[in-house]
């Protein structure tokens, strides 16, 4: 082969290995680490079924679908939270085994743009999801012009322990939610993970897609 033409498709390689993945599930991630999940603080989109099982369930740790094939069964073992498998059109969490875990509904939260004066194009607000962390068991977001402010809204499901069963949320479009979780094998600290996601897109009784991010902080 052509010297010119083993360039060329070596290029192409890196380019294709550089780029964000997306597979014919539905998973979009641009920041997988080693095959264990993503890093906290990145993002994972996520598209649920109510009618495609294996497809119902998301996975945080492992950034990926968390429902299992078990014999004829499905099994929830890595699963978080799940759609329409329990309750129809609901997000419904805290099913496994010695799990305790809480879900507060943040509202459609919009964090307000400053303009400023070398902008060359308007600044749409952003949603409160993409800058939330997790300091001295705290929920702080990014205001503008860098300022970090403590998001009252969050205060309970920090300051309460999650309970024990199963529990459900019907998703709002654009809501963003926060779900602690504790007692699974997957999370070791006593205090448990937060994890925040929010409904990009719903069809009711259908499908539910998901903007995720395991908070920077969180245990």
């Amino acid at each position: 082969m052509p010297l010119r033409s083993l360039s060329v498709l070596t290029l192409l390689l890196l380019l294709l290995a550089a780029s964000p993945t997306q597979d014919a599930a539905g998973v979009t991630s641009s920041s997988q680490s080693d095959g264990l999940g993503v890093v906290p603080g990145q993002e994972f989109v996520l598209r649920l079924s109510a009618h495609d099982d294996l497809r119902a369930g998301v996975d945080f740790e492992a950034a990926s679908y968390g429902v299992d094939l078990e014999g004829a069964q499905l099994g929830l073992d890595r699963a978080e939270l799940v759609y329409g498998l329990l309750q129809e059109n609901r997000l419904s969490f805290g099913f496994r085994d010695k799990e305790q875990a809480r879900v507060v509904d943040l509202g459609d939260f919009r964090v307000p743009a400053t303009a400023l004066v070398r902008d060359s194009a308007p600044r749409p607000p952003a949603s409160v999801m993409h800058t939330l962390q997790l300091e001295s068991r705290k929920v702080t977001y990014r205001a503008p012009v860098d300022k970090r402010l403590n998001l009252r809204e969050a205060a309970s499901i920090t300051a309460i322990l999650p309970e024990s069963g199963v529990a459900h949320v019907q998703p709002q479009l654009g809501h963003v939610y926060l779900l602690r979780y504790r007692g699974v094998p997957e999370v070791s600290d006593a205090w448990g993970r937060l994890v925040a996601f929010e409904v990009v897109e719903l069809q009711p009784a259908q499908s539910v897609t998901l903007r995720c991010r395991i908070l920077p902080g969180s245990p």
